[in-house]
């Protein structure tokens, strides 16, 4: 695509966008209108003209014709339509239609339609001003007013003046852009047109020597078979030998198990001696204080018995307390009888028998709940006593145990010195018996070392002549791999091609 057909291509989609903004332009301008309250006659031609210009640019955007031209219409349009609805009605909402003019004809991209229209603008505000005045420019009917407008207009015009030519100045280096990406491509083309000739000669080198590493691969094979055979037969020799070796090793390793055990053993039997005669020792201790402890509990004993006897005696007294307290009571209601019958004399020694009567009934109550206390006292100390006496009965049997048990122990201290003599006889046959299998293992191990370095020998033959078979392998494996990437080299030479 040359550039004249690109420059007009965009000029195709730039009438597009134009035509999209028109409409809703009218849309939002009779709606915005209708609900200000604007006259019907203005909203009337608002939108015929609106529709007019609308149309013409639809028609221009689908049948693609007057493409170049359709800015220049555009820029007509508007300012015959702003000068037909100032001239229906001249108000300052005129003036925002100047703002959209020229907001609109910068979609375009065109800076000297900007600067075209900016100029088209002033000089209708001239005209506007001096022709309707006060009635169009309510309250800016002096030069500061109009110089506020004139001063909007032209920041605007240096705004969209400078965002249109940033837009033409990343045009260019979009441009730029593609043209070094078409440089590139060409460069590309190149080195893919080179790298396939490099292909091509990779692919006879490779397949010339895939021929060669299989023959050495074949003769590689052959020679390790060889070798396979006689490190097999080294083999079966070196595993009896093995066998043998592994065999006294176990009978060694066993006769050592069991001069550990019998260390153990010995030590075990060395250990319970003095376990058994701490425990001699501790008994005696525990003997004695069993006595000490019988001796306490019969003391304690006779303490609850005198206890005992002493809740008896206030027992008694307390009854005594309380048949002095009967006693009162009936002295007490005998006076009020006698006071009552003296009449206004005896009213004070009523009083006081009274008191007396309250004070007998005190005594009785507490004397009763005394009482009670006490005999709850006498049953514990009566069920403490018992449990002692069981105690004394326990303690005399845990003193014959102990007599019995100290026995005991004496018999288990003589049988474990004769453990332990035996177990000392047993140590030294044992630890002379490892002795002589030590010397069979040692050399045992020298017949298994001769045999498995010969095997050794052999077995590095074979390890170095699979080795070699491995990496015949791989470098033949290697070349398979860039037979493929060759051939895919080749085939993405030949798609770029």
């Amino acid at each position: 695509m040359n550039t004249k057909d690109q420059k007009i291509k965009v000029e195709m989609q730039q009438n597009a966008i134009a035509t999209k903004v028109l409409w809703i332009s009218v849309f939002l301008g009779v709606i915005c209108n209708y609900f200000g309250g604007s006259p019907i006659d203005v909203i009337f031609v608002l939108m015929s003209l609106g529709l007019f210009v609308a149309l013409v640019f639809t028609f221009i955007s689908i049948k693609k014709v007057f493409t170049s031209w359709a800015k220049y219409l555009a820029f007509a349009g508007l300012i015959v339509h702003a000068i037909i609805i100032t001239y229906v009605d001249p108000r300052l909402n005129s003036v925002f239609l100047l703002f959209f003019n020229l907001i609109f004809v910068s979609l375009f991209l065109k800076k000297s339609l900007i600067i075209l229209t900016y100029a088209s603008n002033i000089i209708m505000i001239f005209a506007f001003y001096y022709i309707y005045g006060e009635k169009m420019f309510t309250g800016y009917n002096n030069m500061q007013g109009l110089l506020i407008i004139l001063f909007y207009m032209a920041l605007a015009s240096v705004i969209l003046f400078e965002l249109v030519a940033m837009i033409q100045r990343l045009q260019k280096e979009a441009k730029q852009q593609l043209q070094d990406a078409a440089e590139s491509s060409l460069m590309l083309q190149n080195i893919l047109s080179r790298a396939s000739e490099s292909v091509q000669f990779l692919n006879n080198f490779s397949v010339q020597v895939k021929d060669d590493m299989a023959s050495t691969a074949k003769a590689s094979e052959e020679m390790s078979a060889s070798f396979s055979d006689v490190a097999a037969s080294t083999e079966e020799q070196l595993s009896s030998a093995e066998a043998i070796k592994e065999y006294v090793d176990m009978n060694y390793k066993h006769t050592m198990d069991i001069v550990d055990a019998s260390k153990e053993l010995k030590q075990l039997a060395a250990d319970n001696t003095k376990i058994i005669d701490n425990g001699n020792e501790n008994l005696h201790h525990m003997t004695e204080k069993i006595s000490l402890l019988g001796e306490t509990i019969n003391e304690t004993a006779d303490l609850m018995e005198e206890f005992n006897s002493k809740n008896k005696n206030i027992e008694e007294i307390l009854i005594s307390i309380n048949n002095i307290a009967q006693q009162t009571n009936l002295l007490s209601l005998n006076a009020s009888i006698e006071a009552a019958r003296a009449g206004e004399l005896g009213r004070g020694f009523n009083v006081v028998a009274d008191e007396i009567r309250k004070l007998a009934e005190s005594s009785a109550e507490s004397v009763g709940k005394i009482g009670l206390i006490l005999s709850k006292v006498m049953d514990e100390s009566t069920e403490i006593a018992e449990k002692i006496r069981v105690g004394q009965n326990v303690m005399n049997e845990s003193q014959q145990y102990t007599d019995l048990t100290k026995d005991n122990f004496q018999q288990i201290s003589d049988f474990n010195t004769y453990v332990e003599n035996n177990i000392k006889n047993i140590y030294d046959k044992i630890f002379n018996l490892n002795n002589n299998s030590k010397v069979i293992a040692d050399q045992t191990k020298e017949i298994t070392d001769s045999t498995g370095n010969i095997n050794e020998a052999i077995s590095g033959i074979v390890t170095n002549v699979e080795q070699q078979n491995q990496k015949i392998q791989s470098v033949t494996k290697n070349l398979y791999d860039l037979d493929n990437l060759i051939k895919g080299l080749t085939s993405l030479t030949n798609q770029s091609n």
